[in-house]
């Protein structure tokens, strides 16, 4: 996969697409290439027991080339070093290998499900990927459950607990028109920029549970409703002082900052990107000293909700929205599942002691139109990726634990 050119805007997408779809017809899957650009396809690839069952589908992006994703997305995720964007692109392309890799031993092992079916689904990415397939061709990749390749690796909390991060939710999006009364679009595009660390001192903090329960992971008194068996259900109706909030993240900021610039700060308020939009939309709001951005928002929230909570974040700060584009709602997989309980079983013999904690993720992902088209229960997943090199020398040891988790996975999730 390193070989080929593949980032969002590459060349290389349909040979490599085409090799893996041999290699796994190979080994037994029944492989069809989709898209509605034929040098872009998406790769689905499935082995059905014939027996009905559940069905267990694994998620992963094609194009992103180890060395090249930060040309495409230099703002992504907030990493400004070229080093972390590097080896965050490498997790997210190594996770799909992982998940080829795993497919392919067990179906030349000669594994079938027992009931239901595997479905791997390799993606192109961008409007032609997860959603086009949800749209177009839902009997293709429908699935009960399913893991993405991201939101994974695993870090050490307070009293060197190992934690996972579980990808559990999305923060929504809000594209909208935003302006000072002022006629001069560069000055709102400075002011927007500058809203975070404008709001350093004084953050808004959104209370939501994955935050909450990855807080109270790193060691700090959050308490929840003891009503719930996982971390969402206990502080699904948390209410937390925003002082007391305020005060967990400065102290986590001094023990964990890398975690908290990575996990915390971007999923925990109102954030705010350039929106990718025509040309013509850009233009038309310059021309009125606008400029169009994606304030990304809490999950579930309906539209009213999610505009009431970008008006809160820009109190006092001169700006307003002044027009909505278009606003996809952030989605959320509970934890009462027969996958998630998979996914314990699996680290409680994999790593003793350690502990699945949700996170929730920046802005939509792939996953998010699978949970709007069927209610797939789906989670970001990709253990012991923390540290991917973001050259090849020692990739396929790193990725060798990787490779045995995505083994494990099917065959306990489709006996």
């Amino acid at each position: 996969m390193h070989r080929f050119d593949a980032p969002d805007h590459g060349t290389g997408v349909k040979e490599l697409q085409e090799l893996l779809a041999e290699l796994l017809d190979e080994a037994g899957f029944t492989c069809e290439l989709v898209g509605p650009d034929p040098t872009r396809p998406n790769l689905v690839a499935e082995i059905d027991s014939g027996v009905e069952g559940p069905s267990l589908g694994l998620l992963g992006r094609v194009d992103a080339n180890f060395d090249k994703f930060a040309r495409w997305h230099p703002t992504q995720y907030d990493i400004d070093d070229e080093e972390g964007q590097a080896a965050w692109a490498a997790t997210r392309r190594a996770g799909l290998a992982s998940q080829l890799s795993a497919a392919i031993t067990l179906g030349r092992d000669g594994w079938r499900p027992r009931r239901g079916r595997l479905r791997l689904v390799s993606t192109s990415g961008g409007s032609g990927g997860s959603v086009w397939l949800c749209s177009n061709r839902p009997e293709l990749v429908e699935c009960d459950q399913l893991i993405a390749a991201e939101g994974g690796g695993g870090f050490l909390g307070s009293n060197n607990v190992h934690l996972y991060p579980l990808a559990t939710a999305e923060r929504g999006r809000l594209r909208i028109r935003i302006g000072d009364g002022g006629g001069d679009a560069e000055a709102v595009r400075a002011e927007v920029l500058d809203l975070k660390s404008r709001r350093k001192d004084n953050p808004i903090l959104d209370d939501e549970p994955e935050v909450l329960a990855l807080m109270a992971a790193l060691g700090e008194d959050l308490s929840g409703p003891a009503e719930g068996d996982d971390p969402i259900t206990q502080f699904g109706q948390a209410q937390i002082d925003p002082d007391a909030l305020r005060t967990a993240l400065a102290h986590l900021h001094a023990e964990f900052p890398d975690i908290v610039k990575l996990l915390l700060e971007p999923t925990m308020s109102v954030t705010f990107r350039p929106a990718r939009v025509a040309d013509e939309v850009r233009a038309a709001a310059n021309a009125e000293g606008e400029v169009v951005v994606d304030a990304w928002v809490a999950p579930e929230l309906n539209q009213r909700q999610a505009v009431a909570s970008v008006e809160r974040y820009l109190e006092g700060t001169g700006l307003r929205i002044t027009g909505l584009v278009s606003y996809t709602v952030g989605s959320r997989s509970p934890l009462d599942t027969p996958l998630y309980k998979a996914l314990v079983g699996w680290m409680l013999h994999a790593d003793p002691g350690s502990e699945l904690v949700p996170m929730l993720r920046p802005g939509p992902s792939e996953i998010h139109w699978f949970r709007a088209t069927f209610d797939t229960i789906a989670y970001g997943f990709c253990p012991f990726m923390a540290t991917i090199p973001t050259g090849m020398e020692r990739v396929a040891e790193v990725l060798d634990p990787v490779v045995e988790f995505f083994k494990i996975l099917p065959v306990r999730v489709l006996k």
